[in-house]
């Protein structure tokens, strides 16, 4: 299938980042460049300032091992993990309620060698997010497949189960836009059947998967904007990968059900 990436609504970024003043902006800035050599001499440079607070150093921590862990920066995230260390802030904490954690991110972002590196160094593998989302959910919709195997078949992770939207690892997979991601979970055996009977009223619109799968073909089609610069290009291409890979995610679906039917 041909590459529309170019044309589809990109997914990720951090969203409610605090304000930091221009000393640690330079931090976060170098992690965002991904300037490891940049970072070093930043940070250097911010932990020289008087009265810095461990409660302050702790929030740039955390803010920097995310964007690092969605970026997939191992080796910043193996300089910031040591350095966090050495300063006596822990950003691999334990949340004690839903919360983003650098794993998360990484697992969402596919990014294989940063998960294995954090799972080893005593992140939380059981953290969820703010939607009820976990580890092994989060690398289905990344669509990595090595990942999400990694997680459920190697580490046992859990995956099965319904997020606080109502979604299945299914419909996950459906979001991830890889088919063989969604080809992946059915054959793990996940729900394929029309809205189980005890699903509430909130999230009975995400039944049945068909329906989804024509939800996420209609979303890609129309997310565009009439004044973009050539607009008409963009509404075809969109249109044609929705079309394409509504096709496959239905195609999958019915050699699946075929299967299951004998």
């Amino acid at each position: 299938m041909n590459d529309y990436s170019n044309y589809l609504p990109q997914k990720g970024g951090l969203d409610g980042t605090p304000d930091f003043p221009p000393a640690e902006q330079r931090v976060l800035d170098m992690v965002y460049d991904n300037n490891l050599p940049g970072l070093k001499r930043a940070l250097a440079a911010l932990l020289k300032t008087p009265a810095k607070t461990t409660d302050a150093l702790a929030d740039l921590m955390d803010c920097c091992m995310l964007d690092a862990a969605e970026q997939g920066s191992l080796n910043i995230i193996k300089f910031l993990h040591q350095e966090a260390k050495l300063a006596r802030v822990d950003p691999l904490d334990y949340p004690y309620g839903p919360e983003d954690t650098p794993l998360l991110y990484a697992a969402a972002a596919g990014a294989t060698n940063v998960v294995k590196y954090l799972l080893q160094a005593g992140a939380n593998p059981f953290a969820l997010d703010d939607t009820g989302v976990n580890l092994a959910q989060n690398a289905i919709n990344s669509g990595n497949v090595e990942l999400a195997k990694y997680l459920i078949e190697d580490c046992k992770m859990p995956w099965q189960g319904y997020t606080w939207e109502g979604l299945s690892a299914l419909h996950l997979a459906v979001d991830s836009q890889q088919p063989a991601m969604f080809e992946y979970v059915l054959a793990l055996g996940a729900i394929a059947y029309d809205q189980p009977k005890f699903c509430p009223t909130e999230c009975q619109k995400n039944f049945p998967i068909t329906r989804y799968i024509d939800h996420l073909a209609e979303t890609l089609a129309t997310s565009w904007h009439p004044d973009a610069e050539n607009a008409d290009k963009l509404i075809q291409a969109r249109s044609k990968h929705a079309t394409d890979l509504k096709n496959q995610y239905l195609e999958i679906l019915a050699k699946y059900r075929r299967q299951h039917a004998k």
